[in-house]
């Protein structure tokens, strides 16, 4: 491909490589053009074009490059619902899923991927068939449960609704199995009511989360207006607490232990509130002194404030509920750099 694009470029006016000048806005289209073809090239195999629908073609979408402003979608594991297993799997060829075996793993009949349904197990699936319509697979063994993940739960101060997207993407890659969104005081009131607090938004984001992580338990997500029952949603008590909405998750799957009595639940739950204050201890100091509670099967809470930090009023009811406060370091971070690094550090502790 390459001498012929030399060969335009000359009779276009400009000269070879080793000549002397060149036309160079025409040198640049001509190179986005090259690996525009490049790329759709690739997504195809020649051998299989004529066999494809013009249909499908034009839904297939090639891994694309992140300098033409195109994100990646990464799966590293495609995940089912328990709906759409029946005895294999089937679903239409336009669902993004076949897109993405079909366009980036470049998957065909007879190859083997990486699948897992929802709630269930991972495993692994042979592809049947890509037709026109239907893509049809069959899984090749039993299922098995999904590496472990880390027992942390997160109560969170509602952020902004663009940014809470990614949010909830992010927590579900690093295996927080309990999710409290709730209000506050510095959080503006029209937040929770926003569409990407919808049950279906919140999935989607928590589904490519599993996938990249190649998880497939949905961890617990609630939702409520109240600080107060914030502080009980997230130590489990869901029975006796109201003014709650169900996000995602199996609310019949207990996440953190049940204590007999409330001496074992403090005993066994690290309650960590994140607060800028040069005269707590840093994150890392914390962890490292209740590590015994951590390797013994205890469990870490986060609590992470609104851009605005918590009030004077706020703080006082955590401490009442018995959160030690900790810091990150000298820096403001934003909500998700910070629980970022609050799993990266807790995570270490789950490693065995």
């Amino acid at each position: 491909m390459l001498g012929h694009e030399l060969g335009v470029l000359e009779e276009l006016g400009g000269v070879g490589v080793l000549g002397g000048a060149f036309h160079l806005p025409t040198l640049l289209l001509f190179t986005v053009t090259a690996a525009m073809i490049g790329r759709f090239e690739s997504s195809v195999p020649l051998k299989r074009l004529n066999s494809v629908p013009l249909k499908r073609l034009k839904r297939t979408r090639p891994i694309r490059s992140r300098s033409l402003g195109l994100a990646i979608l990464a799966r590293n594991r495609i995940l089912f619902t328990k709906d759409e297993w029946g005895g294999g799997f089937c679903i239409p060829v336009s669902d993004e899923r076949v897109q993405h075996i079909h366009g980036v793993l470049r998957a065909s009949p007879g190859d083997r991927i990486k699948v897992g349904i929802v709630d269930e197990g991972i495993g692994e699936a042979d592809i049947i068939s890509i037709g026109p319509d239907v893509f049809t697979a069959q899984l090749s063994g039993p299922l098995r449960p999904p590496p472990p993940t880390p027992r942390v739960s997160i109560l969170l101060a509602c952020p902004r609704p663009k940014v809470v997207r990614r949010l909830f993407e992010k927590m579900a890659q690093m295996g927080v199995d309990r999710i409290v969104v709730t209000t506050a005081a510095k959080v503006e009131k029209g937040y929770l009511s926003a569409h990407q607090f919808s049950p279906a938004s919140v999935e989607s984001q928590v589904l490519k989360g599993l996938e990249q992580a190649g998880d497939c338990i949905v961890p617990l997500i609630l939702s409520t207006k109240s600080l107060k029952c914030a502080l009980r949603l997230v130590q489990g008590d869901l029975e006796n607490t109201w003014g709650w909405t169900l996000l995602t998750g199996d609310i019949t799957r207990p996440t953190p232990p049940a204590p007999a009595t409330q001496h074992q639940k403090h005993q066994k739950h690290l309650k960590l509130l994140c607060h800028p204050d040069e005269s707590i201890p840093y994150l890392s100091e914390e962890l490292v002194a209740w590590k015994s509670l951590i390797e013994s099967g205890g469990r870490i809470t986060f609590a992470v404030g609104p851009e605005g930090g918590w009030t004077d009023e706020e703080l006082a009811l955590f401490e009442v509920d018995g959160w030690r406060r900790v810091k990150l370091g000298p820096r403001v971070l934003t909500t998700d750099v910070a629980i970022i690094a609050m799993m990266a550090q807790a995570g270490a502790f789950f490693a065995d």
